[in-house]
């Protein structure tokens, strides 16, 4: 059975850090994001295809690093942005049958191999994964009936005239006849020009719950760190006075930190393998990568550090991506 993640976004709201690396494998803790979408696969998924348009061999070259003995992965790049519906449709030749797709920023909860069963029971043309949020205005939000068939779609309608608090979680599962309603070569949304349009062939809500998160920004990924924090728990493998530094959890601190007296740290904070973090700091809601140093008396917030970026000492950073080797002075 085929996979196929869509990764073909450019990473521009993710800048600098997406400069030096494509946004699939920026870190999520001390993973790239594409793996906890890879990791969510069924078994009955043996082949994955990553569809890109952007650093293409950047991704090529990590999964040939890799041991995937159970799954073929293949990187296609895509000559021109297509859309969701038209990155899709230029792989058809590799569908053979029932096949998933996701959305390459979203990370969740979602439990694949019972998405995949429920799609099967309910023999429809595609099952498109549904998350509650309290504002739908934001989002593409559907209609159902008691068998959780979908009806109607409604992009960024205004919460109080919405059908539902159901919104489209970025992941389906689909059959192969889709396909006929696309055009090769077109740009097509699979959202707003194809879905529309199979209704009336069987197309099915699949309901979860946990978390959810479309880690596009930076704010939004500092956020899916903190829910994959949560779910997992913290984790510290570098020595740590705890009299002398207020850890609030959760937080993972990597291998061979080194942690000042009298710092603050948490909660949602991150430290890759080797940071240095100065005496009297503040760190809170930031994720900072391998190799980072941080001057006594800092204070960073809601922020994203890339690999041995430097600040200096009394710097205040908030709501700030520093991209890799970026130093900031005191």
């Amino acid at each position: 059975m085929l996979a196929i993640i869509l990764a073909g976004g450019l990473g521009t709201r993710l800048r600098p850090l997406t400069e030096t690396r494509p946004k699939p494998l920026l870190p999520i803790l001390d993973r790239p994001m594409i793996e906890y979408t890879m990791d969510s696969l069924p078994k009955e998924v043996d082949r994955a295809i990553v569809a890109v348009s952007y650093m293409a061999d950047e991704l090529k070259a990590y999964f040939e690093s890799r041991d995937m003995a159970t799954r073929e992965i293949t990187v296609v790049t895509e000559e021109k942005p297509l859309g969701t519906g038209g990155a899709i449709k230029n792989l058809e030749k590799h569908i053979d049958g029932t096949f998933m797709v996701f959305n390459g920023d979203v990370i969740c909860s979602l439990d694949c191999k019972r998405m995949l069963d429920y799609h099967h029971k309910k023999r429809g043309i595609g099952t498109i994964a549904l998350w509650r949020v309290d504002d739908v205005s934001r989002y593409g939000v559907v209609e159902l009936d008691e068998h959780m068939r979908i009806h109607q779609f409604q992009e960024k309608v205004p919460t109080a005239k919405a059908p539902s608090d159901l919104i489209n979680a970025g992941a389906y599962v689909l059959e192969p006849y889709l396909l006929d309603y696309m055009d090769h070569g077109k740009v097509t949304s699979i959202e707003r020009d194809v879905f529309p349009g199979v209704i009336k062939r069987g197309l099915y809500g699949f309901h979860f719950e946990g978390y959810w998160v479309d880690a596009g920004t930076p704010a939004s990924f500092l956020e899916a760190q903190g829910l994959v924090l949560k779910a997992g728990g913290s984790i510290v493998k570098s020595a740590l006075d705890r009299k002398k530094v207020k850890v609030v959890e959760p937080v993972h601190i990597c291998e061979g930190c080194d942690v000042g007296d009298g710092t603050h740290l948490g909660p949602n904070v991150f430290l890759g393998k080797g940071v240095r973090i100065g005496k009297d700091c503040s760190l809170r809601e930031c994720a900072v990568y391998e190799g980072c140093e941080v001057g006594a008396g800092s204070s960073i917030s809601c922020s994203i550090l890339g690999v041995k970026a430097k600040v200096g000492a009394s710097a205040k950073v908030d709501r700030k991506v520093i991209g890799d080797n970026e130093h900031l002075k005191a």
